[in-house]
């Protein structure tokens, strides 16, 4: 079974250098583990695991106390009483991403747009990578910090999603206009 997967794994890395090989790698582990957090954050399957464990622990320790077994042993009454305490102090919470009230902001979202035509040039550069992509992708990222930030300072002209899409577009018309100014002859 795993000679398969390495086999499919060695198929699909074939053509790519060092470089591009550990991006897909560290791009495949991310989307795996944001996979099962995403899992995790719509079924609940661990809290319910843990929910179900602590409640059988809970009423096995409350059929003991109620048979007097507990209470006749000072030992057993004092790991009784450390675990009872234990289970009150480790609260089960459910998953839940850390980040959702600044995720869900609308500054947020305005950094990333403005930001998004930049990261796009980065991509190209990083797949592209050679010695003289190095400037294109340091210029690149420096210029995705630029325009997310101010992506970020700019007012919500009317809604949100008005930012959203218009200054992406914004930064591409203005690309596209200083493009044919230096390709034009003087």
């Amino acid at each position: 079974m795993f000679e398969g997967l390495g086999n499919l794994v060695t198929t699909l890395f074939e053509g790519l250098d060092l470089r591009r090989r550990w991006l897909a790698i560290i791009v495949f582990g991310v989307l795996v583990v944001l996979s099962l957090l995403l899992f995790e954050q719509l079924t609940g399957t661990i809290y319910y695991s843990s929910l179900e464990r602590r409640t059988e622990l809970l009423k096995e320790l409350n059929a003991l106390e109620k048979e007097g077994n507990i209470s006749s042993n000072p030992e057993l009454k004092r790991v009784y009483d450390q675990t009872v305490q234990e289970l009150s102090l480790r609260p089960i919470r459910p998953f839940g991403f850390p980040s959702v009230g600044f995720v869900s902001s609308v500054t947020f979202w305005k950094v990333i747009s403005g930001a998004a035509v930049g990261l796009l040039f980065a991509t190209v550069a990083l797949l592209q990578f050679q010695k003289s992509s190095t400037n294109a992708l340091t210029g690149a990222v420096g210029f995705a910090v630029i325009a997310g930030f101010i992506g970020g300072l700019l007012p919500v002209i009317y809604y949100p999603w008005i930012n959203y899409i218009g200054f992406p577009i914004a930064q591409i018309l203005f690309f596209t206009v200083i493009g044919r100014r230096t390709r034009t002859p003087s």
